[in-house]
């Protein structure tokens, strides 16, 4: 099973799967994240990792309670989804997080399929 999970500024830990919906004309689980953080504005993500394919791919934390925590801030967290094709027609779906440190746009992507991950790092880039 691939989902994410966020760590929050309470302390709370968010499951993807704890948001899914069975009705398809709900708003999605990040959706669901993005509308309770806009109503709670001292609320905010400390933290975002995807599991997928039975690994874990964690982005830095700005919690200092976190294993690792990052001494930058960390702003502007993001998730999505991605689908690459080839010439062939083959096409592959991915799961992206991004974040912001200082000027930099950090993208990570997996690979839905293979679990294979790439980083991309972006200069003055803002979301």
């Amino acid at each position: 099973m691939n989902k994410w999970l966020i760590s929050l500024s309470n302390g709370e830990t968010i499951d993807e799967m704890d948001l899914k919906s069975e009705n398809a004309s709900d708003p999605s689980p990040w959706n669901k994240l993005m509308q309770r953080l806009e109503k709670e504005k001292d609320l905010h993500i400390t933290q975002i990792r995807l599991q997928v394919r039975g690994r874990t791919y964690t982005a830095p934390a700005s919690s200092q309670k976190a294993k690792f925590p990052s001494n930058c801030e960390i702003k502007n967290h993001r998730y999505f989804g991605r689908i690459s094709q080839d010439s062939f027609g083959q096409s592959e779906h991915y799961i992206c997080f991004e974040f912001e440190v200082k000027d930099i746009l950090i993208r990570q992507i997996v690979s839905r399929q293979t679990g294979d991950s790439w980083i991309e790092v972006f200069e003055n880039a803002k979301m």
